[in-house]
């Protein structure tokens, strides 16, 4: 979902807002909203009515796409100010407040499994801000060293997270690479022997990996 906080997905059906998707354990669906009502008021006005906030000025023809960010961008609220959402429900109306509730804590900071011989699958349950996770982060990379690709799943990270977490997962990740896929080994390799120290040979590889996820 965008953004990647939202705890629900609301689509223009028809001339008509419907819920058609809720985030599992997360404020919308804890309140009680199900997909399929109808929503005909957010914080108090129509839902059309305030699209032209989060739609570009630049031209007049809004295209579909556009005016679907729109709808997600409003729906995601804005940071201090609490959800209305009103809805059709049972032949009335009816109020919902999800930022009333909190999130569910994940029962696991992370899942790993192989999708097949040469695919391993990491998947962080919204702990990006737990120390823990890089504990458990360096268990999963030690089950999934003979796979040919590694993803790093972050679509359950709304919460976001914070920078001791993910410079450990970095370093972790440049770690293992430098040591079992033959690329990253054979420049490692080349640096330390031109006399570089490893946390520079390190922090070079972090980046060399960075560039390639912000490319995909």
């Amino acid at each position: 979902m965008i953004p990647s906080g939202s705890d629900l997905y609301v689509e223009n059906i028809d001339n008509r807002y419907i819920i058609t998707e809720l985030r599992g354990g997360f404020g919308a669906e804890k309140s009680g909203l199900k997909t399929g009502m109808e929503v005909i008021r957010f914080n108090g006005r129509t839902v059309g009515d305030q699209l032209h906030l989060f739609l570009p000025t630049y031209t007049a023809h809004h295209t579909d796409e556009m005016i679907q960010y729109a709808i997600s961008m409003l729906f995601a609220g804005r940071h201090g100010t609490p959800r209305e959402i009103t809805v059709l429900y049972e032949g009335g109306e009816q109020t919902f407040y999800p930022d009333s509730y909190s999130p569910d804590t994940p029962d696991r900071l992370l899942s790993y499994k192989l999708k097949d011989d040469q695919t391993g699958i990491t998947r962080i349950h919204n702990s990006l801000g737990n120390v823990d996770l890089i504990g458990q982060f360096d268990e999963a990379l030690e089950q999934l060293l003979e796979v040919e690709t590694l993803i790093l799943d972050l679509t359950e990270t709304p919460s976001g997270g914070n920078t001791t977490v993910a410079r450990a997962i970095m370093t972790m990740v440049a770690r293992s690479v430098s040591h079992h896929y033959k690329r990253f080994a054979r420049y490692k390799q080349r640096k330390l022997e031109e006399g570089k120290p490893w946390a520079i040979v390190r922090n070079n590889l972090i980046n060399k990996l960075i560039k390639i996820i912000c490319a995909i």
